[in-house]
């Protein structure tokens, strides 16, 4: 009877380490099939975008209209020591290199040096390498690096964040003899760039009026171009909408009749041409364009604009 009992507890042993062996493979079959369909599911969409690769490791090699991705480790303010931290890399066995920020559209913009691990070629690939990086470094994070107005910042594999790339805006006052104003400049989409100056009468700012100006990055050079070559054919229902809040914003100043006899406006504008605009962060800017006359230059009045939400006009952007 006790040779009985020892048999079926045996067994009963043997059941249960199968039974947990099966469950565990079952786990790990489980975790492969969706590593997978993962990695099969980045291919599918990389083809479609056609993410290039790049192989070189140095600032100044890279091809910047190629995409690729990083496992960004650092940022430094100097090429020495970006260049310094890319060799400790490099001789602790990774593959590693450096570049300047501004250079690419689809990063933040800050004036420093990424030193990174990298690149590579696929998204799924920067994945498992920043989710296995990140075990001992988790302050580390992949980076899609390209001229695309999207933001992909990866944590590990299926741990991505993608959002916009908001427009970049930098603002340079000059003065000199009688000439005061401000110089904005604002990198949009793609290739376009705005330059919007604005003149005023005294250092006190009094406005006088502005000009603006639009171009498109051809052959390595900015060469000035139409407002309405930003634009997708559907400008027009866009010019639509800015001529009503134009006319409902004229509509109120009007009243007053100092305003009305400084600030003539003829509606509506048939061409965005005939527009001043700037694009920063989360709204854009439209400037009637009109000429004061002389006596009421300089009198403290501000230019007649009306603003709109980026989401509002992103829809009629070529991107």
């Amino acid at each position: 009877m006790k040779k009985v009992f020892l048999i079926i507890c045996l067994g009963g042993l043997l059941l249960g380490q199968v039974a947990c062996n099966n469950s565990e493979n079952q786990k790990t079959s489980e975790k492969e099939l969706e590593l997978q369909k993962r990695e099969l599911e980045l291919k599918q969409k990389e083809l479609s975008q056609q993410v290039g690769n790049t192989n070189t490791s140095q600032r100044g090699q890279q091809n910047n209209n190629t995409a690729f991705f990083i496992i960004n480790v650092a940022a430094v303010k100097t090429e020495s020591e970006a260049k310094a931290k890319t060799t400790e890399l490099k001789n602790n066995g990774n593959a590693a290199g450096y570049l300047w920020i501004p250079d690419y559209t689809s990063l933040s913009g800050a004036e420093f040096y990424s030193v990174y691990i990298g690149p590579f070629s696929t998204q799924y690939d920067c994945e498992v390498a920043t989710e296995e990086y990140r075990k001992k470094h988790s302050d580390a994070y992949g980076l899609l690096v390209s001229q695309d107005r999207k933001r992909i910042r990866i944590n590990g594999i299926g741990n991505v964040t993608v959002t916009d790339v908001k427009p970049k805006c930098t603002t340079e006052d000059f003065s000199g003899g009688d000439n005061y104003g401000a110089i904005e400049t604002i990198s949009l989409f793609g290739d376009f760039k705005t330059i919007l100056t604005i003149h005023s009468c005294s250092a006190n700012g009094d406005y006088q009026g502005f000009f603006f100006e639009m171009f498109k990055k051809q052959n390595e050079k900015y060469t000035q171009v139409e407002n309405k070559s930003m634009f997708k054919e559907n400008q027009k229902e866009l010019l639509k909408k800015i001529n009503n809040l134009f006319k409902e914003k004229y509509a109120k100043l009007s009243k007053d009749t100092y305003w009305s006899k400084c600030s003539p406006l003829i509606l509506p504008f048939i061409n965005l041409n005939d527009l001043g605009m700037k694009l920063c962060a989360e709204k854009i800017t439209f400037y009637a364009s009109f000429e004061m006359n002389e006596e009421c230059q300089c009198s403290g009045l501000e230019p007649l604009m009306i603003e709109m939400t980026f989401a509002e006009v992103e829809p009629y952007l070529i991107k």
